[in-house]
């Protein structure tokens, strides 16, 4: 399973991913993490397809919630 990870914040970033860990659940598949600290990037990623689960960090500067 692919997994966008953003945040303009590293720590934020590291914390999302330590817990995720490799496999959320039994029964998921195991993971990989995109991590991305910009907005422009995101909507790349994003529109290039292949990505399962969108995580977004909603106080990101300047493009959070």
């Amino acid at each position: 399973m692919k997994v966008l990870v953003y945040s303009d914040d590293a720590s934020v970033r590291q914390q999302v991913v330590l817990a995720l860990g490799s496999r959320p659940a039994p029964e998921l598949p195991t993971i990989e993490v995109t991590e991305v600290a910009t907005e422009p990037i995101v909507r790349s990623i994003v529109a290039a397809g292949g990505i399962d689960v969108i995580i977004l960090d909603g106080e990101a500067v300047p493009a959070g919630g």
